[in-house]
C-alpha cells in the first residue's frame, strides 16, 4: 500500500516539477529555444528560504506570468496610442485616449490564458527558484482571431437589420441595429489592436466603426424632433432643443417625425450643513422624456435626468438646479437618444 501511494505522489509530482540541470539562457531574459519573434517570454523567481517546494514553485510562476503580462500591456498600450495619436494628426491635432487604451489592455489579459510554465531552474548557491512562462504569439493571434471572425458575423446581422428598417424608413429602429453594431465594431477594433502585437506583420484590418459612425450622422439629419416638457422645469426646454441641433438632430414645432413629450419637476431635498455658521437649501431637478411616434402614438424609448444643486436660499437653489439640468441635458441628450434604441 505505502509503495503505491509513493508510485502515485511520483506520477503527479514529476512532470510538473520539470527542473532544468544546468543553469538556462532563459534566467537573463532571452532564450534560444523560445526566441523572439514567436514568444513572449517571462521569468520569475522566489527565493528558497520562503515557503515549501509547492509554494515556491507557483509562487515563482505566478511572477514568470506577471511579467508576460506586464510585457504585454505595454506592447498593447504603445500600439493603441500609437494608432489614436495617427488617427487625430489628421485633423491636425494628436490625438490619445486614455480610456480606449484602458480598455484594450484589460482586454489584453484574456491572451493570458494562453501562457505555459515550460521549466524551472532551482539554484542552490543562489537559493532561488527560477521558472519560465512562454506565451506563443500566432496560437494566441488565431485564437482571438476565430472570436473576431464570430463577432463579424453578428456584426453583418446587425448591419442588415439596421438597413431593412432605414429603407422602410424607420430611422431611429435603424439607429437601434447600427448602435448595436458599432459597439461589436468597436470589439472588433480592439481584438484586431491585441493580434496586431501578436502578429505584427499581419494584414491590416478594416476599421467598420468608421464605416457605421457616418451612417449613424447621416441618419441623425434625417430624425426630426417636435419637443414639448411640462412642469415646474419646463424652462428646460431651449437647453434640450440646443442639445438635440448639436447632436445633428432637427427639431420642428410641428410636423416632426417624432415627439419629445417630457414632464418635469423640483424637489426640496433638505438643509445641508457646511460648515460653523453656514447652511445650504438642496433642491433636485427631474426630467422624463418619453419619445413617440405621432402617427402611432406609440412610446418607444424613454429617457432621464436628475441633477442636484445647492445654494443659501430656497429660491436660489431651485432655480440654479433648473439651470443645471438644463445644461446636463444639453450635453448628454442626443448621445442618449442614439444609446436608447
Amino acid at each position: 500500500m505505502k509503495k503505491l501511494i509513493i508510485f502515485i505522489v511520483a506520477f503527479v509530482i514529476l512532470p510538473v516539477c520539470a527542473y532544468a540541470k544546468k543553469a538556462p539562457d532563459w534566467i537573463d531574459g532571452a532564450s534560444k529555444k523560445y526566441s523572439e519573434p514567436r514568444y513572449f517570454i517571462g521569468v520569475g523567481s522566489v527565493a528558497l528560504d520562503k515557503g515549501g517546494p509547492k509554494q515556491q514553485m507557483t509562487w515563482a510562476g505566478d511572477r514568470a506570468r506577471a511579467e508576460i503580462a506586464k510585457t504585454l500591456r505595454v506592447e498593447v498600450g504603445t500600439t493603441t496610442v500609437a494608432q489614436r495619436t495617427v488617427t487625430g494628426e489628421k485633423k491636425g491635432r494628436p490625438e490619445t485616449r486614455s480610456t480606449q487604451t484602458d480598455v484594450v489592455t484589460a482586454s489584453a489579459n484574456e491572451i493570458l490564458d494562453g501562457v505555459e510554465i515550460k521549466e524551472y531552474y532551482r539554484d542552490k548557491k543562489g537559493k532561488m527558484i527560477y521558472a519560465l512562462a512562454i506565451l506563443d504569439r500566432p496560437i494566441a493571434a488565431d485564437r482571438i482571431q476565430m472570436k473576431v471572425d464570430a463577432l463579424k458575423e453578428e456584426l453583418s446581422a446587425e448591419m442588415d437589420e439596421g438597413k431593412s428598417y432605414q429603407d422602410k424608413n424607420d430611422i431611429l429602429l435603424a439607429i437601434r441595429h447600427y448602435n448595436t453594431a458599432l459597439g461589436l465594431a468597436n470589439e472588433i477594433n480592439d481584438k484586431n489592436e491585441l493580434i496586431s502585437v501578436l502578429n505584427p506583420v499581419g494584414e491590416t484590418q478594416t476599421n467598420f466603426a468608421t464605416d457605421i459612425k457616418k451612417i449613424l450622422g447621416g441618419l441623425a439629419r434625417l430624425v426630426q424632433f417636435e419637443v414639448k416638457v411640462e412642469g415646474p422645469a419646463a424652462s428646460v426646454r431651449p437647453y434640450i432643443i440646443q442639445g438635440l441641433s448639436e447632436g445633428g438632430f432637427i427639431t420642428k414645432n410641428e410636423g416632426a417625425t417624432y415627439q419629445l413629450t417630457g414632464t418635469s419637476d423640483v424637489n426640496y431635498k433638505g438643509e445641508m450643513d457646511m460648515g460653523p455658521d453656514l447652511k445650504v437649501q438642496v433642491y433636485q431637478a427631474d426630467l422624463d422624456l418619453e419619445i413617440k411616434n405621432p402617427k402611432t402614438n406609440e412610446t418607444i424609448g424613454a429617457l432621464t435626468w436628475s441633477v442636484s444643486a445647492n445654494e443659501k436660499t430656497a429660491g436660489m437653489a431651485e432655480k440654479s438646479a433648473i439651470r443645471a439640468l438644463g445644461r446636463h441635458v444639453q450635453k448628454t441628450i442626443a448621445e442618449k437618444i442614439l444609446n436608447a434604441f
